[in-house]
């Protein structure tokens, strides 16, 4: 027979804080009030068609193709339906927030940091010895050898020596800086001299170098970027009073043994 267990919110708290996870979802609630805050004073609302077609969405994507499929995810999550027209308002209010927010700096800021939008695509392969990496990269220039040979040789890594060593398209803040102002440089397809990093000796091939249009994706990405940071900001500079109980005397003892353990 299976031993029953209850769980209330005391046990879910002291599990959040001593798995370390009460900072970052103190974080996370204080975004949520500074949001909320901002939604009532912009006065920012939605259409029930558009907070339906939201809810269609929110289920398509998860799977819940029947009114069943819902019940059996809403209480694994312990959430009424209340409290699902609720997720579904504040996820759908929010994107009209940030559109309302920050629509009008998309263009200029996607012109101020295009480079940052460039994305590059690479052969890597990472050696320990420099004298076997610039050999490699002479056989490489003289066509002795291919890329996808030395990768099936050199890569440990199984899925990315399958690859041949192809690293897909990436942002050039993703690579090492010296990297990827070698990367930038390069007019693909072109083979890169050996790049020293603490990594080892980077033997790299640029592929693609593809300059960034402002479409929808990228539009919307601008926009999650601009409201991540300005919701970052507005949490550092918040006083946050944190109103549910605390053990107070258990971590003033445990501040005064660590204490203690420094001084000796």
């Amino acid at each position: 027979m299976n031993a029953k267990i209850t769980i209330d919110s005391q046990d879910i708290l002291k599990y959040i804080k001593l798995s370390c996870q009460f900072a970052e979802i103190l974080e996370g609630s204080i975004g949520c009030k500074i949001i909320q805050k901002q939604i009532l004073a912009r006065n920012i609302s939605v259409k029930p068609e558009k907070l339906q077609q939201e809810a269609d969405n929110f289920r398509l994507l998860r799977g819940l193709s029947t009114v069943k499929d819902t019940y059996i995810w809403l209480e694994k999550h312990h959430l009424s339906l209340d409290e699902f027209d609720s997720l579904i308002y504040t996820n759908t209010v929010v994107q009209q927030l940030i559109e309302d927010m920050f629509s009008e700096q998309v263009d200029s800021f996607f012109e101020e940091h295009k480079q940052d939008y460039v994305r590059v695509g690479i052969y890597e392969v990472i050696l320990d010895d420099d004298i076997l990496a610039r050999k490699l990269f002479r056989s490489l220039k003289q066509g002795k050898i291919s890329f996808q040979e030395v990768a099936s040789q050199y890569i440990t890594q199984l899925s990315l020596r399958r690859a041949g060593g192809y690293r897909g398209l990436m942002y050039p803040h993703d690579l090492q800086p010296e990297i990827a102002t070698a990367v930038l440089a390069a007019t693909p397809p072109q083979l890169l001299q050996p790049i020293i990093t603490a990594q080892g000796v980077h033997l790299i091939q640029v592929v693609d170098i593809i300059q960034p249009k402002l479409d929808e994706q990228l539009r919307a990405q601008i926009l999650s970027e601009l409201f991540a940071r300005w919701l970052k900001q507005k949490i550092d500079e918040a006083e946050v009073l944190i109103k549910f109980e605390l053990d107070q005397e258990m971590y003033n003892k445990m501040y005064d043994d660590l204490v203690s353990q420094d001084s000796h």
